[in-house]
């Protein structure tokens, strides 16, 4: 099985982040989750599930002897609650124990944010989701507003230009002085992809 990473990508409405995830990173893959706290389609490929409350467990008995009996497909979640947390939590458990695919939080900060606790669901995807092949695109608007423990636990990140003093600040808290200050030079629909080895390349959507 093929290890999986955590990569964050934080961008403005605009800024290209989204046609960078759905034409280029996310393109060719067939076995995907995706957590959409939006009514609208967003552009993605894929079966859409608008789970109402009381329903998620019906959902899960669904997803997973579907999953079991080999047949999997691009999957696009929306809660009936954008800014519920435990539905994330609950599906991040699901994505764990499914492994090997490729799992999408839009909207984090949304859901996961200063104040509100990260239930154990998100935990366990965050930190030991990789063995189990699963890689996580952690994608936000505004990044101050994640806790640290989520890009700590990130190998990538592709960072889309910013001047607000607070993302600025968190991206060189996060990424290093050199990502923060080529992400604020960054044009538009320029993003900066920051690597764990410390490697800073610019690239375009």
């Amino acid at each position: 099985m093929t290890e999986g990473r955590n990569i964050f990508v934080c961008g403005r409405t605009g800024s290209g982040k989204t046609w960078l995830l759905q034409k280029r990173l996310l393109a060719d893959v067939r076995r995907l989750v995706i957590y959409l706290p939006k009514a609208e389609e967003a552009g993605y490929a894929g079966v859409y599930y608008d789970v109402a409350a009381g329903e998620q467990r019906d959902f899960y008995e669904s997803w997973f002897e579907s999953y079991k009996r080999g047949r999997w497909h691009r999957l696009i979640y929306r809660p009936a609650d954008p800014f519920d947390g435990g539905s994330f939590d609950r599906l991040c458990m699901g994505v764990y124990h499914a492994g090997a695919c490729t799992f999408v939080a839009e909207d984090l900060a949304g859901y996961v944010n200063e104040r509100s606790a990260m239930g154990p669901g998100f935990k366990t995807l965050l930190t030991a989701g990789r063995t189990r092949g699963v890689t996580c695109y952690l994608v936000t608007q505004r990044p101050y507003r994640i806790p640290r423990e989520v890009t700590s636990q990130s190998r990538e990140a592709y960072l889309f230009a910013t001047h607000e003093p607070n993302d600025v600040a968190y991206i060189k808290e996060a990424f290093g002085v050199e990502a923060a200050a080529a992400m604020e030079r960054a044009g538009q629909y320029e993003f900066v992809h920051w690597m764990e080895t410390g490697q800073v390349e610019i690239g375009k959507a």
